[in-house]
């Protein structure tokens, strides 16, 4: 079955939790037990060590106290909930309808404004307030993005200009590839409502490969394509998590290790009453 097909019949977007309430207020969040209470810190601490240890590569520069009060953050403006523990715990009695560590890597392959205007971050993180303000301004930007070195959202809707489309896909996944390959060209064309690529890496191999020409192509074809491209060099291959949405996917570039360790963790996960949604690519 194809990705897109997958998109809207077999995943369910991550739910807040029934008695959500959206918050305003950045001295609100800031003040709750949710960003305060430490067993709420290990447990998602806990879960970027699982993601690890599952072949996610998180970013070395990146501070990992602010990356658990940038979840922490995310989860508190969606959500009324104090204890992550209960939350979590409590998926068969009206609980949370997606495991833990799903609901973490979901929000961290992402980009984040979570921090615009929270003033109150050295409250939150203590280490944080005698930092200078252009220090913390670029720090908080770089822990904006997406933590994972080959892991991260990208938007799959077809706005771009003529010719521009497949290059930025392309683009997108060999920055996660962390230079495993290197491409030398891109083309595409458009052919009786087809988009047509052909992706030429700098050994001399090249794919070539068709999608639908419309708003939110299919890219099953596109995702295939790669992994046969780059399947001669032994390195490494994708495979891509859903979202729930229409508008973006999660590709994640596993090495041989990595892709067992992701397997196995995937099997442990739940998403709204059923599997991890991951299209293997097989």
């Amino acid at each position: 079955m194809s990705i897109w097909s997958r998109l809207f019949r077999h995943t369910t977007p991550e739910q807040p939790d029934p008695t959500a309430r959206h918050i305003s207020s950045k001295l609100k969040i800031a003040s709750r037990p949710l960003l305060t209470d430490g067993a709420n810190r290990r447990l998602v601490h806990g879960s970027l060590v699982r993601l690890e240890a599952a072949g996610l590569r998180i970013g070395n520069a990146l501070d990992r106290d602010l990356i658990v009060v940038r979840f922490l953050l995310s989860f508190a403006d969606e959500n009324s909930v104090e204890d992550l523990t209960t939350f979590f715990c409590n998926k068969g009695n009206g609980g949370s309808k997606n495991s833990l560590d799903l609901t973490v890597f979901w929000k961290l392959a992402s980009e984040t404004n979570v921090f615009y205007g929270f003033e109150e971050i050295g409250n939150v993180l203590p280490k944080l307030l005698d930092m200078p303000p252009d220090k913390l301004s670029e720090m908080l930007d770089k822990h904006s993005k997406p933590i994972f070195d080959n892991a991260a959202t990208i938007w799959i809707v077809n706005e771009d200009n003529p010719g521009e489309y497949v290059r930025r896909q392309v683009g997108e996944l060999a920055g996660l590839a962390g230079g495993d390959f290197d491409v030398k060209s891109i083309t595409e064309s458009n052919q009786s409502n087809r988009i047509v690529g052909e992706v030429t890496l700098s050994n001399g191999n090249s794919g070539l490969f068709d999608m639908s020409d419309e708003k939110r192509p299919d890219l099953t074809n596109f995702f295939k394509m790669m992994n046969l491209l780059v399947a001669p060099l032994g390195k490494g291959r994708f495979v891509v998590v859903l979202t729930g949405g229409g508008d973006d996917l999660i590709p994640i570039y596993l090495r041989p290790s990595e892709r067992i360790d992701f397997r196995d963790w995937a099997k442990r996960q739940y998403c709204a009453g059923g599997p991890t949604p991951v299209d293997w690519l097989e």
